[in-house]
């Protein structure tokens, strides 16, 4: 097959989107896909770093603002910008990330006469908490959408499940689950913590911790609730917060509120995630939706038991109690009551760690997606072949 070049779109250069895009893009295999990147920095400045490595492989990468929220004549902006790249760049595929680059790209893609389109949503944003009248227009906008869209990537079978429902075609939409490199994990959490660079608290007992975006999606203020209860069976256990985002001061204030500000640690953004993971007791994760969180992932390939909520794609990654413990969200008292019976059960944290590491190794490798991707992309170029 002769090289066909892709164009990735993304906007959303945060979170599990912003881990995915990166892995995506120095694991491809450039012979087959030289790969370019259209992509927006008003999300998190720190991904200029991550932009450097893709372009040091190889990769073309523009720059340009996008935002989150509608705005029109920025988004015109954007959309003819990326069109005039997309003609400099020819790809025979152009790969958009997350809902907003999924809008401006598929229209500079058919603007620009691209050959093919696949979308990766993360999660659609009909999954998300918000007013129905939101929810119809995302619906109403994603058919749309779709049908300039040659295949649409779920991260895992509820996202697939959920685009169904919403009347998308079923042909179009094909599930390639999120992969994590095992080996760096270990390798990254071993030299990190040998080293002694990293300590997420004075390594008290027992430590829970949260790892994620501080935002009203990921739930943070439910396991600062659970935090009284666990503390009344665990006085010396510490809850460790690594992130940030705009709900930062909201929750310390609710830490301070509930008098547990003296065993929460708040360590903000890290580049150590591995090795600060690699010291919790337990990761809990109480979102109120999710598709396929790469914490999870991380937390069971480096054998950390987790507790999380029992939403979107997470009962997939987590199929019964012998891989962790799912909880209603919202629910902080069934949450403390899930990390209380690990806390107090060293013997089956153990097992549910070698459980964990094993199935994440067999199921959600990070080779195995880029292969996935692969396939599917081979896919598409051999349709174009026989137009």
């Amino acid at each position: 097959m002769k090289p066909a070049p892709i164009t990735y779109v993304v906007e959303s250069t945060t979170g599990g989107v912003r881990r995915h895009v990166v892995d995506l893009l120095l694991n491809l295999d450039r012979n087959l896909h030289p790969p370019s990147l259209f992509c927006s920095m008003l999300r998190d400045p720190h991904f200029a770093e991550d932009a450097k490595r893709i372009e040091a492989s190889g990769a073309v990468v523009r720059f340009f603002p996008m935002r989150r929220s509608i705005r029109p004549a920025a988004d015109l902006r954007a959309i003819l910008a990326l069109k005039r790249f997309l003609m400099q760049q020819k790809p025979a595929i152009v790969h958009t990330h997350s809902t907003k680059a999924g809008l401006i790209g598929r229209a500079a893609a058919a603007l620009a006469g691209a050959r093919a389109v696949v979308h990766t949503p993360h999660v659609f944003p009909f999954q998300i908490r918000a007013n129905i009248l939101l929810r119809v227009a995302a619906i109403a906008a994603e058919r749309v959408l779709s049908r300039t869209t040659e295949k649409i990537v779920c991260v895992s079978e509820s996202e697939r499940q959920a685009a169904i429902k919403a009347s998308l075609r079923p042909d179009k939409l094909v599930v390639i689950r999120n992969g994590v490199d095992c080996d760096a994990l270990e390798k990254a959490a071993s030299v990190a913590l040998k080293s002694g660079r990293t300590k997420s608290t004075d390594e008290p007992a027992e430590v829970v911790g949260f790892v994620g975006r501080l935002v009203p999606q990921k739930g943070v203020e439910y396991l600062l609730r659970s935090a009284p209860a666990i503390l009344s069976e665990f006085p010396a256990a510490r809850f460790v917060i690594v992130g940030d985002g705009p709900l930062k001061e909201n929750l310390r204030l609710e830490a301070a509120r509930l008098g547990i500000s003296d065993h929460c640690a708040f360590l903000g953004t890290r580049e150590d995630v591995p090795a600060i993971l690699a010291t919790f007791t337990i990761l809990a994760l109480p979102s109120l939706w999710e598709s396929a969180p790469y914490a999870i992932l991380d937390a069971m390939a480096l054998g950390v038991p987790v507790v999380a909520s029992n939403v979107g794609g997470i009962p997939e990654i987590i199929p019964s109690d012998d891989f962790g413990l799912l909880v209603p969200p919202e629910d902080p008292h069934r949450l403390a009551s899930a990390v209380r019976s690990l806390l107090r059960d060293p013997r089956r944290r153990r097992q549910i760690a070698d459980a964990t590491r094993q199935r994440v190794r067999n199921e959600f490798r990070l080779s195995g997606m880029i292969a996935a991707l692969h396939q599917l992309y081979a896919g598409i170029v051999d349709e174009q072949e026989l137009m």
